[in-house]
C-alpha cells in the first residue's frame, strides 16, 4: 500500500516551536557570516583588482578579529544583564551597515577601520543566541540546536564562496559587499519580528557571584588552559579558510576567482564534521575537553602531511586544507558551543560564551596578520610546519587539562 504524500499541512503539524526556534537562529547566523566571511573570501581578488599589497589588506581581517574578540567580553557581559534580543538584532543590523559602505572605500586604512567596526558589531550575536538557546530549550534539543547554528554558519561560507566569484565576474568585488549587506538587513526585520524577548534574570535570577554553591572557583587553574587551546583551535581555524585560496592561487597558479571557489568546501565541510564530532562526543567522549584533544592530534598528522606533501597536487592541498579545518571546527564545537551549557547553573552562560569565543578570535589575530606578513619570507612550507606544532601543542595541553578532578568532575566523568 502506497503511503500518502505528505501535504503542508501535515508538514505544518510535525514542526515543533523547537524546530521554529532552531530555523530562525540558524538563519540569523547564516545571515552573520555572509556579513563576516566575505572580505576573507575575496581577498586575493581585492589584492588583484586595487593592487593593494597583501599585508595592508591583511589588517582588515586582522582588525575585524580583534575588535570581535574584545567585543565578544563586552557583548558577553551584557547578555547576563540585559535583554539578549536586542543586542543581536544591533549586532546583525550595523554589521549590514558596514559591509554597505565597504563600497565607499578607496583606501586600506578606511576599509580596515570601517571593517574593525564590522567586527565589534558581529560580536553582539553569538553570546546572546548561546543565552537564548539556554533558556529557551532543553539540554538535548541545545546540542542539537547549536550544532544547526554551528552549520547555518558554514552554509553562509560556503554561500559566500560559491557567489562571490559570480559576482566579481559580472560586476566587481565592491558588489559582494552589497548582496551580504541587503541580506543582513532582510535577517534583522526577520529576527526583531519572530525572537522571543527574554530577560537576562531568567537565565541569571539570584545574580550569584562566579562561584558554585560550594564555594568553589568558576574558573580554576584547567580553565585557563582550556583557553589556550581556543587561541590555538582559532589560530589554526581561521588562519586554514582566510589564506588557503592564496596558497593554492600561489603554489599552482591558479586563476584567483577559481582558487577562491575552492574556499567553499572549507564550510561545506565543516557542516559534515560537526555531526561527526557530536557522533564521537556522545559515544565515547563524553568530556568535551577530552573529545577536543583527539581532534587536535588528528589535526596535527594533518598539518604534518599538508608540509610533506604542499605541492604535489592542487587536489590534494585542497583536501588536506578541508580535513585540518573540520577538525578546527569540530574542537569549536566543543569548547565554544558546548563548553558555555555547563554553566548555566551559575547564570553566566553569555560571559563564559564571550570569554571562550574572544580567546577564538585572539589566536585568529594573531595568526591572520602574522601569515599575511610572513609568508613571502619563509614560505608555505614553514608556515604549514607551524600549524603542525600548533595543533600538537593543544593535544598535550587538552589531554593534561581533561586528566583532572575538577575536569572529571565538571563534566561528569567518573
Amino acid at each position: 500500500m502506497r503511503r500518502p504524500l505528505k501535504t503542508v499541512e501535515t508538514i505544518k503539524k510535525h514542526v515543533t516551536y523547537t524546530d521554529k526556534i532552531t530555523a530562525l537562529f540558524t538563519l540569523t547566523y547564516f545571515a552573520s557570516y555572509l556579513t563576516r566571511v566575505n572580505f576573507a573570501a575575496i581577498i586575493s581578488g581585492i589584492e588583484d583588482a586595487t593592487g593593494y599589497s597583501k599585508a595592508s589588506l591583511s589588517l582588515c581581517v586582522t582588525g575585524l578579529f580583534i575588535c570581535y574578540g574584545l567585543g565578544q567580553l563586552v557583548s558577553g557581559y551584557l547578555g547576563d544583564r540585559l535583554l539578549p534580543k536586542p543586542l543581536v538584532f544591533l549586532g546583525l543590523l550595523i554589521s549590514s551597515l558596514c559591509n554597505l559602505l565597504m563600497t565607499l572605500c578607496r583606501s586600506p586604512l578606511w576599509m580596515a577601520v570601517l571593517w574593525s567596526l564590522n567586527g565589534f558589531a558581529q560580536a553582539f550575536m553569538w553570546p546572546p543566541i548561546v543565552l537564548l538557546l539556554t533558556v529557551i530549550l532543553d539540554e538535548r534539543d541545545y546540542r542539537k540546536a547549536v550544532m544547526s547554528v554551528n552549520s547555518g554558519g558554514s552554509i553562509g561560507s560556503v554561500v559566500i564562496y560559491l557567489v562571490a566569484p559570480l559576482l566579481m565576474v559580472f560586476f566587481s568585488w565592491r558588489s559582494v559587499f552589497v548582496f551580504s549587506g541587503i541580506c543582513g538587513l532582510v535577517m534583522s526585520a526577520l529576527w526583531l519580528r519572530y525572537c522571543p524577548s527574554v530577560s537576562a534574570t531568567v537565565s541569571n535570577p539570584q545574580k550569584r557571584p562566579l562561584r558554585d554553591e560550594s564555594g568553589k572557583i568558576l574558573f580554576p587553574t584547567e580553565m585557563f588552559f582550556i583557553l589556550l587551546a581556543v587561541v590555538l583551535q582559532g589560530a589554526l581555524r581561521d588562519g586554514v579558510s582566510t589564506w588557503m585560496p592564496s596558497n593554492i592561487e600561489e603554489t599552482f597558479h591558479l586563476n584567483g576567482k577559481l582558487s577562491i571557489l575552492s574556499g567553499a568546501i572549507l564550510p561545506l565541510f565543516s557542516t559534515v564534521s560537526y555531526r561527526i564530532t557530536l557522533y564521537i562526543h556522545k559515544k565515547w567522549f563524553t568530556n568535551p575537553v577530552r573529545c577536543a584533544g583527539l581532534l587536535f592530534l588528528l589535526g596535527s598528522f594533518t598539518a604534518a602531511f599538508l608540509t610533506v606533501f604542499s605541492d604535489w597536487s592542487a587536489v590534494l592541498s585542497v583536501l588536506l586544507f578541508t580535513l585540518l579545518s573540520g577538525m578546527m571546527h569540530g574542537i569549536n564545537l566543543m569548547l565554544v558551543s558546548l563548553l558555555p551549557s555547563y554553566f548555566g547553573k551559575m547564570g553566566v552562560v553569555s560571559t563564559v560564551s564571550g570569554l571562550v569565543n574572544s580567546c577564538t578570535y585572539l589566536g585568529s589575530a594573531l595568526v591572520t596578520y602574522g601569515i599575511g606578513a610572513s609568508v613571502d619570507l619563509i614560505g608555505w612550507e614553514w608556515v604549514t610546519g607551524i600549524w603542525c606544532a600548533a595543533a600538537f601543542v593543544g593535544a598535550i595541553v587538552c589531554a593534561l587539562s581533561s586528566r583532572t578532578k575538577w575536569s572529571r568532575e565538571w563534566f561528569g566523568e567518573k
